[in-house]
């Protein structure tokens, strides 16, 4: 039985070096108390295999597959907080700017990350009590 697409648990990939994405994938492990979301590095071998010839090599964006159909920059994470429900739908109503506004302020956000907030020797490795919700 396929289940329903409130069921189904997003899978977030994120660059595992990068400090204000370890940052986000931080915040999520806390509010996701429905255990909505997964997991990856966009460095682990899954992530590659995935999105090889559908995406490419230069990834500056956070992404979240639904399915086989996948979301970048902005419109992930508008998808993680919608998934998310609740409270943190107020979020979405920066939606009302368009596209190319959001994922241009995006891009200029992803362009400095490395040097606002730090990059990592290795990618995320997850605890113990993390484990189960990273692929």
């Amino acid at each position: 039985m396929k289940k329903s697409s409130s069921e189904e648990k997003l899978i977030i990939y994120f660059d595992g070096f990068c400090g204000l994405c370890n940052g986000f994938i931080n915040l999520l492990l806390k509010i996701d108390s429905k255990d909505k979301l997964r997991f990856c590095p966009i460095q682990n071998d899954k992530a590659i295999e995935f999105f090889r010839g559908k995406i490419g090599d230069d990834v500056d964006s956070i992404i979240v597959r639904k399915g086989e159909d996948f979301l970048i920059k902005s419109e992930a994470v508008y998808e993680v907080f919608r998934h998310l429900g609740g409270g943190w739908k107020f979020i979405l109503v920066s939606r009302v700017f368009p596209l190319s506004w959001r994922d241009g302020f995006y891009d200029w956000v992803a362009a400095r990350r490395y040097k606002v907030f730090g990059k990592r020797e290795s990618c995320r490795m997850p605890t113990k009590e993390e484990r189960k919700k990273f692929l």
